[in-house]
């Protein structure tokens, strides 16, 4: 999302505040997704949906104050650095609770982080683990709990997004100890944190319940439940919206913004989103292999007219890898121009030969990362330039991810990323490090691995950004990727519905929405 992995744009949709079916009246939210989480733990999840439930029920040590681009206390009411910025000191926030009674304290910190990069951990488990934890905190050398209510890392080197990741569920999500020894592996089916919400049941296939948590620490939510219901037509979605069964829908389409504004009693708002879409190629295959085949693509595709046709003004085009209000992004990059003559001239050069069709991928949901008439658009693109291009398209995530992403049935693909932190370390790291596991290209250059370590140890942003400017350059010129556009979030909601944030990562934060 993660393209979250992907990471993906959202868009959301009020309709109707209708009778709510439990509980006090309007204080019920009914929230349609177009399918279930695979998890609901922090150490596994991979999808969207993962986060705009349990952003809600999970909390971290800190939070990004994203207006102010400063750290602010959450489970951790101060934090200190010693000058070799490489150990880090918290003092906890005291009398918190866990959904389950238990208390928080610096054990629970240690439990929850060190499940997520290191293999002794009681609760490491590598078939379950996702892998964004270790590319987080690889660096930590050690946890430390001097007292119930001070935790202290040791870092192995000093560490430039090291706060930055502390501050994201997606990494540093605090879980209840107890839960994790009574439920185990089964920890994604029964989460346990300490938000405002709290996880209270599910049926498969149907619907994730989560509630207001009584003993919260912190102002208490308004809502006294979320109902989210698993609906993967974007037709029945749409119908139940309208006829009051639901009030939130997220999964639209681009194409369905324009019916929405005209919709009276409706708002939609935009939201700049950090997330980059992106033609991806199997650097280990072929034709992809070859360097000329790669720009031979890049140079094929009118980016201007997909994004434009595509995303409908819902979408910036970009220029490079990382998205706006990203540190280190920068508009003056230049990627190869479109320029399908020489994009011939290039396969022919190359010794292409048009005997097998060579086989795009794609996943085929309706949020702003993965437009289907994008998709189709790109096929267009590369087979007027005399490569014969076979669709192959996912409508489940999980499939897709294992056989594409992590696989390599695809000689390219079209995905997205949402960078979880304003640090590119988040976005260019785990996307192109030869060694990292996100690295779906499988793409290998020794100067961009090396520039990326140095990055992340370098602790002055000035040097940061040159750094960073040089490593996307290299990655222009080696195109790994195409870089599309940067989508927008988009939501739409009723005016029964009050006080509806939503961060520049496209999660709605629902502790202070209110119906009327």
């Amino acid at each position: 999302m993660k393209n979250f992995l992907v990471s993906v744009a959202i868009t959301v949709h009020f309709l109707g505040c209708g009778t709510q079916e439990s509980g006090p009246a309007g204080k019920v939210l009914r929230f349609g997704i177009p399918q279930a989480p695979a998890s609901l733990d922090p150490a596994t999840t991979t999808d969207l949906y993962y986060c705009q439930i349990v952003f809600n029920t999970f909390e971290t040590l800190i939070a990004l104050d994203w207006e102010k681009e400063a750290f602010i206390p959450r489970l951790a009411t101060s934090w200190q650095v010693d000058s070799t910025r490489t150990r880090w000191t918290f003092s906890l926030r005291r009398n918190v609770v866990f959904h389950d009674g238990s208390s928080f304290n610096a054990e629970a910190v240690k439990v929850s982080l060190e499940r997520l990069f290191d293999a002794k951990s009681s609760y490491y488990r590598k078939d379950q683990t996702d892998t964004y934890g270790h590319f987080a905190f690889s660096m930590i050398k050690e946890i430390r709990t001097m007292n119930d209510s001070t935790v202290q890392f040791i870092l192995k080197y000093p560490y430039s997004a090291f706060l930055d990741n502390l501050a994201t569920p997606n990494f540093a999500a605090i879980v209840s100890p107890r839960a994790l020894k009574k439920f185990g592996k089964d920890f994604g089916s029964h989460p346990v944190g300490t938000g405002p919400f709290q996880f209270e049941g599910s049926e498969p296939d149907s619907q994730i319940v989560i509630k207001k948590f009584p003993r919260y620490w912190g102002k208490p939510p308004q809502l006294e439940r979320v109902i989210y219901k698993i609906i993967p037509s974007l037709e029945t979605k749409l119908r139940q919206l309208k006829s009051g069964e639901l009030e939130v829908m997220s999964g639209l389409s681009a194409s369905s913004v324009h019916q929405l504004q005209l919709t009276p009693g409706i708002e939609v708002v935009e939201e700049a989103l950090r997330a980059t879409v992106f033609l991806g190629f199997n650097c280990q295959a072929y034709p992809f292999s070859e360097i000329n085949m790669r720009r031979a693509v890049a140079q094929a595709l009118d980016k201007i007219s997909l994004v434009h046709s595509a995303s409908r003004g819902l979408a910036l085009v970009a220029k490079g890898s990382l998205p706006p209000l990203t540190m280190g992004y920068d508009p003056t990059l230049r990627d190869l121009p479109y320029t399908p003559q020489q994009a011939k001239a290039l396969l022919q050069s190359g010794g292409y030969q048009n005997d097998t069709a060579v086989r795009l991928s794609s996943i085929t949901q309706t949020d702003a990362l993965r437009v289907d008439v994008m998709i189709q658009g790109i096929k267009d693109y590369v087979e007027k330039i005399g490569m014969a291009v076979d669709l192959d398209l996912y409508d489940d995530w999980q499939a897709y991810r294992k056989n594409v992403l992590i696989g390599s049935k695809s000689q390219f693909f079209r995905d997205g990323w949402t960078g979880y932190t304003r640090h590119p370390d988040n976005f260019l790291y785990p996307l192109f490090h030869s060694r990292s596991t996100h690295n779906f290209f499988k793409y290998k250059n020794s100067e961009v691995d090396s520039l990326l370590e140095q990055a992340r140890r370098t602790p002055d942003e000035p040097t940061q950004r040159v750094l960073y400017r040089r490593i996307q350059e290299i990655i222009l010129q080696d195109v790994p990727a195409v870089f599309i556009s940067h989508p927008k979030a988009v939501y739409a909601i009723r005016d029964c519905v009050k006080n509806f944030r939503v961060d520049p990562l496209a999660i709605p934060w629902l502790n202070e929405v209110r119906l009327e």
